[in-house]
């Protein structure tokens, strides 16, 4: 018998933002605030344009409550103002 196996993979958006979520680059702002709150983030308030502020001892950080991928500078600035980076 002469059969190839043949695996295919079907890249979806999905998949594609785990893995961007695992190699730590761009995520959304909704992963962030995930990200953030399982670091010991609490929320303080949740402001008209839908921006989350949250802070942590003496870091304060505003994240973007938005479902598209945040962009690197922002991503690394709010990494920065959290200390986790």
């Amino acid at each position: 018998m002469n059969s190839k196996i043949v695996f295919k993979y079907r890249l979806t958006i999905r998949n594609l933002r785990v893995i961007i979520y695992s190699r730590g680059e761009d995520m959304t702002g909704v992963e962030m605030i995930k990200k953030l709150k399982s670091e010991g983030f609490s929320v303080i308030k949740v402001s008209k344009g839908s921006h989350y502020h949250m802070t942590k001892d003496d870091a304060y950080v505003i994240v973007p409550h938005h479902h598209k991928e945040l962009g690197k500078g922002l991503n690394n600035q709010i990494l920065t103002d959290a200390k986790l980076k």
